[in-house]
């Protein structure tokens, strides 16, 4: 089966929604691991803390080419489609976040393999160890056709 490629901007949510989102995802990773062992950070810890000065000099890290090697900016720019700023900037900043918590490993979707070896990126530009990425495939959602995913309103929380 072949999944629906996203062709637009995912609405923008609130730091009150992303807080609330969180809360049904610690539940669920409750179910199968001890949240008394486990660890939480925030993105908001440290990316709170950057400034423009600090925005400059990690951007100045990545070429626009390098960010439009993701399959659906490309996608999205030969079916001249929008491509928001916010999302050019997504990969970097979830790079970013692996290069703050010192990662070594990042799981995640296939949908999110770029995202991560971005965060390898960075890692090796601050001089750090690269993480390990593992990505698995994307399973499709309720509605059959889209992946799985909570803001496509489509998802079963395990």
């Amino acid at each position: 089966m072949i999944l629906q490629v996203k062709k637009k901007t995912r609405p923008q949510l609130t730091f009150e929604e992303t807080r609330e989102n969180g809360i049904s995802y610690f539940e669920q990773a409750g179910k199968i691991l001890d949240l008394k062992k486990t660890k939480v950070v925030y993105n908001s810890e440290w990316l709170s803390k950057l400034d423009l000065k600090d925005m400059i000099e990690i951007l100045s890290k990545f070429t626009v080419q390098r960010i439009l090697e993701r399959d659906d900016f490309t996608n999205r720019l030969k079916e001249h489609t929008e491509i928001s700023f916010h999302e050019m900037l997504y990969p970097v900043m979830q790079g970013y976040d692996s290069y703050a918590i010192d990662a070594d490993v990042e799981l995640g979707g296939t949908d999110q393999k770029f995202n991560n070896l971005v965060g390898r990126d960075i890692q090796k530009r601050y001089g750090k160890e690269q993480q390990i990425v593992i990505t698995m495939p994307l399973l499709v959602g309720t509605d059959g056709y889209e992946k799985m995913s909570k803001s496509l309103d489509n998802a079963i929380g395990f």
